[in-house]
C-alpha cells in the first residue's frame, strides 16, 4: 500500500466514515464509493484494451482520448478501483525489455462494467 492510500485510510478512520457509513449513509459516503471522472476514464481504457491493459497501454489509451494523466495518478486510481472491486489484476510474464520484471494486467469486474454503464 502506498503512502497516499495509508493517509486516506487514516483520515477515513479519524472521521469514522467507515463505521458511520454502515449505519447512516450520507452523500459523502456514497461519493467515496463511486468512481469519479478520472476513474471512469481509466475503467473505459481498461475495457477498450481488454487483455492488454497495463500501465503503459492504459496511459497511451488515455492520451489518445486527450486525457493527460501521470503514471502516479493512474496507479493511485487503479489501486482505489481494485480496493473497491471494480478492477482485478493479474501478473504477466517477465520480459527482457522490462529488465525481467513482470507486467501487471488489469481487467474489469462485473461491478466495474456496471459503474461504466451507470
Amino acid at each position: 500500500m502506498n503512502m497516499f492510500a495509508t493517509a486516506v485510510q487514516r483520515l477515513r478512520a479519524y472521521l469514522r466514515l467507515e463505521n458511520s457509513a454502515q449505519d447512516a449513509p450520507t452523500a459523502i459516503h456514497k461519493a467515496l464509493s463511486k468512481p469519479g471522472t478520472r476513474e471512469r476514464a481509466i475503467l473505459h481504457a481498461i475495457k477498450v484494451l481488454y487483455d492488454n491493459a497495463y500501465g503503459v497501454t492504459i496511459q497511451e489509451e488515455l492520451e489518445r482520448a486527450k486525457i493527460d494523466l501521470s503514471f502516479g495518478a493512474i496507479y493511485t486510481s487503479i489501486e482505489w478501483l481494485e480496493e473497491n472491486g471494480l478492477v482485478k489484476s493479474r501478473v504477466g510474464e517477465a520480459t527482457p525489455e522490462r529488465g525481467g520484471r513482470n507486467k501487471k494486467y488489469f481487467t474489469l469486474t462485473p461491478k466495474g462494467e456496471e459503474a461504466l454503464r451507470g
